[in-house]
């Protein structure tokens, strides 16, 4: 029995001393700051073209998301290497810093509008960690917001945003993402199509003309519809140019929004 109890100290203090060891240097420091990941996807979204997010964007927004509104998470860092993404967190516990290392596969959900985030292959210092202790980990560290939430140690990060510009609601969805080495490349849903819709709807109501007045300084009637027709539409939406000189000129705000 003594030999047992013996071991199994021995075994807690190894389990202990490993987790105190770590090899990862700066890697968990949070260096830089870029608040613009969501102006980029909005002016991506204006083409529709694929667009990239680096590091120290997403890294930004995990800052605010995350590590702004969980007070034991004292920093999160996330390197992308191609295939392979990496996260580094440093976590208070029990008045104890613990550092935490983790791969992490990312997948974009386009029924359910999320990037859900999957983390795997965990250690604690340079002690590994099994599947049940990295889900309580997340589970007891990440509390849920409105973009951010954890079901079964898998973080979801909203992947849909609306945005208000010029009493115009424009919603940005993100439906192509990919990992490359240091970027992220996405592609979002395309506000020149989709402002077809968008006009015709506003075409509909007087209060949708006035809009449209003031956004692209034409008057439109009661009639607009029958008169122009969609040809005349058509030829509208080239002026999606004038929405996309309002998104810089309201710059700061989104960022400011979303930061």
């Amino acid at each position: 029995m003594i030999i047992i109890i013996m071991l199994l100290l021995i075994t807690v203090g190894i389990c202990f001393f490993l987790a105190l060891q770590d090899d990862n240097g700066d890697k968990y420091t949070f260096d830089g700051n870029d608040t613009t990941l969501m102006y980029t996807a909005l002016k991506g979204a204006v083409s529709g073209k694929e667009f990239t997010l680096d590091e120290i964007q997403v890294n930004t927004y995990l800052n605010d998301e995350i590590v702004q509104k969980n007070d034991n998470i004292k920093n999160l860092r996330i390197y992308f290497n191609n295939s392979v993404t990496e996260i580094y967190s440093k976590i208070s516990y029990m008045n104890h810093d613990i550092t935490l290392y983790s791969k992490a596969d990312i997948s974009l959900d386009t029924i359910n509008n999320t990037f859900n985030i999957k983390l795997y292959d965990a250690k604690i210092g340079k002690l590994p960690i099994n599947h049940f202790i990295l889900e309580y980990i997340i589970s007891a560290n990440i509390h849920p917001t409105d973009n951010v939430s954890v079901n079964h140690g898998i973080i979801y990060i909203r992947s849909s945003y609306d945005f208000n510009i010029d009493s115009f609601i424009l919603n940005i969805t993100f439906k192509e993402f990919s990992v490359g080495h240091k970027i992220i490349t996405c592609k979002t849903n395309s506000l020149a199509s989709d402002a077809l819709d968008v006009l015709i709807n506003a075409l509909k109501t007087s209060d949708g003309r006035e809009k449209l007045k003031h956004l692209f300084k034409v008057t439109f009637s009661p009639e607009s519809i029958i008169e122009f027709g969609l040809d005349k539409i058509h030829e509208i939406i080239p002026k999606i140019n004038d929405i996309k000189d309002n998104i810089a000129d309201i710059k700061d705000d989104i960022i400011s929004r979303f930061s």
